[in-house]
């Protein structure tokens, strides 16, 4: 008797849903955004200091430039993150999808916090993006079952 292959066991990419190779595609360029800022970050923390003087005169309040490394060396580690988890998603790995599904219940909190500002639009744009996320992967059957 011949045992079927499931997808794991091919580990083809056409045999992957194409939902989950659209959230790696988002997954892979949230990383390279998040990898951009943090090394913008990192890179220009001196500069910014060094012109600490303008901004102070301008009234505006900007952070240390201790603060911009810390950040930026937050947002590269984030964009590694975000990298392994894109790649590990198109392995239908299940600890990557819950990870996906953790960033969304954030991305729905930040949203809601984005509803009460004044930024009304994103703030709806970015909740039904995160309530469809955590659909496609928590309850939708078939999806569910190609992470078992």
């Amino acid at each position: 008797m011949v045992k079927k292959k499931s997808i794991k066991d091919t580990g083809l990419v056409r045999d992957i849903p194409e939902g989950i190779k659209i959230l790696a595609v988002f997954c892979f360029i949230g990383a390279l955004f998040s990898f951009i800022a943090g090394g913008f970050l990192f890179s220009f923390s001196d500069s910014v200091s060094q012109n600490a003087d303008i901004f102070i005169q301008q009234g505006i309040d900007i952070p240390s430039s201790m603060e911009l490394i810390f950040l930026g060396i937050a947002l590269l580690g984030l964009a590694i993150l975000q990298y392994i988890v894109a790649r590990d998603i198109l392995k239908l790995k299940s600890w990557a999808r819950n990870v996906v599904v953790v960033f969304s219940v954030f991305g729905i909190i930040t949203a809601i916090a984005n509803l009460t500002e004044k930024f009304f639009a994103s703030g709806i744009f970015s909740l039904l993006v995160n309530l469809l996320i955590i659909w496609y992967l928590t309850i939708r059957k078939d999806t569910r079952k190609v992470f078992k």
